[in-house]
């Protein structure tokens, strides 16, 4: 992946199976609220000061902010043929909640079928409120060719 994958100085600390199963479904939630055009059902996976940072580097905060990100990605007719496809999941237990690494391959579809359109890590911070995992933060590092 992009980085490393613990910070360093940081100890490995035991996360129950529970939560690891409720990680990996907030990033299932994730990537079926970016790929219907569910804008507030996607802010809301994030805490309230939740940011979201591109692969370019431009970042969005706040989940008034991140859903009106959303809805403005929506409104692109290309958006709607893009297909996400997320795996490699790897969750760990940090001081102030976990943190998560993923692969995500997205697939452009076309007439002809499909293509791949890129290939990125997600770097996921989160924290548990009121008794469920957020992202309180969601990073998209490029692909390294």
């Amino acid at each position: 992946m992009g980085s490393p994958s613990r910070p360093e100085g940081s100890e490995a600390v035991s996360l129950p199976a529970e939560d690891r199963a409720a990680i990996h479904e907030l990033i299932a939630k994730y990537t079926v609220a970016e790929d219907s055009g569910q804008a507030d059902d996607l802010a809301a996976l994030f805490t309230e000061d939740g940011r979201f940072t591109n692969s370019k580097g431009v970042s969005v905060a706040g989940r008034e902010e991140l859903a009106r990100h959303a809805r403005k990605r929506w409104e692109k007719p290309a958006a709607r043929d893009i297909v996400h496809l997320v795996g490699n999941v790897t969750v760990e237990a940090t001081s102030d909640g976990a943190r998560a690494e993923s692969a995500a391959m997205s697939v452009l579809r076309h007439a002809d079928g499909f293509t791949i359109r890129d290939l990125v890590s997600k770097v996921d911070e989160l924290r548990r409120e009121d008794g469920r995992w957020l992202f309180s933060s969601r990073t998209i590092v490029p692909t390294q060719r």
